[in-house]
């Protein structure tokens, strides 16, 4: 992650990798999270739960790529859809979904 993150070129913002334990991480720092299905439901449950709680009330937006465990979402009503590019629809190999707080 590291290595990729380097060879970006025109990158505005920094990227950051971190290598941590997903149910005690601070998100704190956090506003855009981008998860590509590294968990399992009861996992992603808790990091969303962590997430929230961390940013005490802060604008974050979530893209949840191959959203195996998309049910989740659901469990999190600070949590809203705002688009979805459906693999079918658009000839890619995984499903994206994006979600956005409600502050």
């Amino acid at each position: 992650a590291r290595s990729n993150a380097n060879r970006m070129r025109g990158s505005h913002s920094p990227v950051v990798v971190y290598n941590s334990d997903a149910e005690s991480f601070d998100y704190s720092e956090g506003t855009v999270f981008l998860l590509f299905n590294p968990f399992g439901a009861t996992t992603l449950n808790m990091v969303l739960s962590k997430i929230h709680n961390d940013g005490k009330g802060k604008s974050v937006r979530i893209v949840y790529a191959n959203p195996v465990h998309d049910e989740v979402f659901a469990h999190h009503p600070w949590l809203r859809p705002y688009e979805r590019w459906e693999k079918e629809h658009l000839n890619m190999e995984h499903s994206v979904y994006f979600y956005h707080s409600n502050v």
